[in-house]
């Protein structure tokens, strides 16, 4: 009975260990991808980099599905693919990437390359909120504001105003003194 606890404890340490590894190897092929993609601390060269970052994606790296998601999106060195980008951009989410949830909500609520869609941008906000992503965060502060995609609430627009402004970001920071100087969310 013993030898059997002892041999699941071993298998399950040896899984984290593995876990452990692919993390730093992903995290090491996404670094050299954004190397080789931007042309900063490597030669420009877009191929190379976007197989480094399918490889570090395959290993589960979060990041660099987002940045895949990105790539597909933007277009630039490689054609836009916008099935592409959803599709990894939802990848990412799934990873637990709080930076891919505000890159497909800015898609579905800019509506410049698919039907605009407040709900669908909002749905992805409130899925980065709870990633504690600043960017979402503020997003989601104005779907509120305006109530876009979600019921106008002004209470729950200046509080999450209100902790972005405090993060140093500057767009909230005019929000919140909108909502201070109108009595939205709270007292004038």
């Amino acid at each position: 009975m013993k030898m059997k606890n002892i041999l699941t404890l071993l298998a399950l340490l040896g899984q984290i260990n593995l876990n452990a590894q692919n993390d730093s190897q992903g995290e090491c092929l996404y670094k050299d991808g954004l190397g080789y993609l931007h042309g900063i601390t490597k030669f420009y060269n877009p191929i190379l980099a976007k197989s480094l970052l399918h490889r570090a994606s395959d290993l589960g790296y979060a990041p660099a599905m987002n940045e895949l998601g990105k790539i597909h999106s933007n277009g630039g060195s490689f054609r836009r693919n916008l099935d592409s980008a959803i599709f990894w951009y939802k990848k990412a989410i799934e990873a637990g990437d709080g930076e891919a949830c505000f890159n497909l909500g800015k898609i579905y609520q800019a509506g410049s390359v698919l039907s605009q869609n407040f709900k669908e941008a909002f749905k992805y906000y409130s899925k980065g909120l709870e990633m504690n992503n600043a960017e979402c965060k503020k997003a989601a502060a104005y779907m509120y504001y305006k109530g876009l995609g979600t019921v106008q609430n002004y209470s729950k627009a200046f509080t999450l105003f209100r902790e972005t402004a405090e993060a140093g970001n500057k767009t909230s920071m005019y929000f919140l003194g909108l909502c201070y100087r109108n009595g939205y969310g709270t007292s004038v």
